[in-house]
């Protein structure tokens, strides 16, 4: 999902597009269009680690802690939670976008639709969306993607009772090992100690699942 990698002396960092990442890093990074991938200094190094673990919770380094979310879209205040121009966004997760109105909606890796459809168009020729006011399909979409535990938090904070977080059984040791890396992740990115303790009570849920 990320890797930082040092090339002719600067840091070169590959990552999922997301506005919330943009963001943090613009003012000491910039985009290299042709490799594709945030350039930075590597003086930069830690900020950019810390924002790598805030947004995606993993700086590449180590395995984050992966969990499934479900994500049901026939709420139209979900709907319009989740769009965000071109782009359908939930938490610091991107998940789909459509790159011209009458384009189909493309999802991002690792996302994928296990019911319902997308508008087979949305927005104007100027600017698309994923979803339109103006557009109905008999069933709304509802996605699956595996995302890291602090990612998953940042989805369900956003859009509520629509997003769930799914049951994940893991092998005991390496539910130990998930439960050491989630705590390490959300101390580190800075979420406040209430959404600590929801990270630590949803890994040891799994865990004590496994141990039974």
């Amino acid at each position: 999902m990320v890797t930082i990698t040092e090339v002719d002396g600067e840091l070169r960092c590959a990552s999922p597009y997301s506005a919330k990442f943009v963001k943090r890093v613009r003012n000491f990074g910039r985009w290299n269009a042709g490799l594709g991938v945030w350039v930075f200094d590597p003086k930069h190094a830690a900020r950019l680690r810390k924002a790598c673990i805030a947004i995606y919770g993993t700086d590449g380094d180590n395995a984050p802690v992966m969990v499934t979310v479900r994500i049901d879209f026939s709420d139209s205040m979900t709907r319009s939670r989740a769009t965000s121009e071109s782009h359908l966004v939930a938490g610091n997760a991107t998940l789909a976008h459509r790159g011209q109105r009458d384009w189909i909606v493309r999802l991002d890796d690792g996302v994928a639709c296990v019911e319902g459809e997308f508008p087979a168009r949305g927005g104007s020729a100027r600017y698309p969306a994923v979803f339109d006011t103006q557009q109905n399909v008999d069933v709304w979409p509802v996605l699956e993607v595996d995302l890291p535990i602090v990612m998953a938090q940042s989805v369900v904070e956003h859009l509520g009772t629509a997003a769930t977080i799914l049951d994940d059984v893991e092998e005991p040791a390496e539910a130990v090992a998930g439960l050491e890396r989630a705590i390490a992740y959300a101390v580190a990115s800075g979420l406040p100690k209430e959404r600590i303790v929801e990270v630590m009570t949803l890994q040891l849920g799994s865990l004590l699942t496994t141990t039974k």
